[in-house]
């Protein structure tokens, strides 16, 4: 190697890292203002199409960065929902009513792939909910009952029917379905 590609080369070196010490020394008096350039920067439209176009370019390894920052910091996510509940329950609320047929077909293709993960998470939903699925079945039972009931219905008898089902342990239910897809029957004791 010439001398003067020498002196050239640690010259460049010399240079680069006076360069490097100039960036630190920069960034260490300047921290609360690259800080705000930064915040203001990430809350841009140009920034979120890049993080947007960089994840779809690159899917596999966002998945693979997020998953392990989870895996790093598990009360981390569990901290982030319970604050930002209401923002992010709205949010998917929003994003379903706006398209509900493409929700409708998404989940009705995870639940063929996952049966059992589905199976259990209808259970959980169930168990946590118990109450209320059952208020509601009782209610749509009853509406239903009330507007299928004529008012010539002798509910003496309809009570009748019901109270010896119970004493025999069976089950009431009615000949013609009240609510069928081609007729619906009355809920009167000649159809229990």
């Amino acid at each position: 190697m010439p001398i003067n590609d020498e002196l050239a080369s640690e010259d460049f070196l010399a240079a680069k890292a006076a360069k490097a010490a100039y960036d630190r020394e920069y960034r260490a008096k300047n921290a609360e203002k690259i800080a705000a350039k930064k915040r203001a920067y990430g809350k841009t439209s140009a920034k979120k199409a890049a993080d947007k176009r960089l994840v779809e370019e690159h899917r596999e390894r966002s998945r693979e960065i997020k998953q392990a920052w989870r895996e790093r910091n598990p009360e981390a996510s569990h901290e982030y929902y319970a604050k930002n509940a209401d923002r992010i329950l709205e949010k998917e609320r929003l994003k379903n009513a706006a398209n509900p047929e493409l929700n409708r077909l998404k989940t009705a293709e995870w639940v063929a792939a996952n049966p059992e993960r589905a199976k259990e998470g209808f259970r959980r939903c169930y168990e946590n909910k118990r109450e209320t699925y059952i208020m509601r079945a009782r209610m749509r039972r009853q509406h239903i009952e009330e507007r299928a009931t004529p008012g010539w219905a002798n509910k003496y008898a309809i009570a009748a029917v019901y109270k010896e089902a119970a004493e025999r342990g069976m089950h009431v239910d009615h000949i013609i379905p009240l609510k069928g897809k081609n007729v619906s029957g009355l809920h009167v004791e000649y159809n229990l």
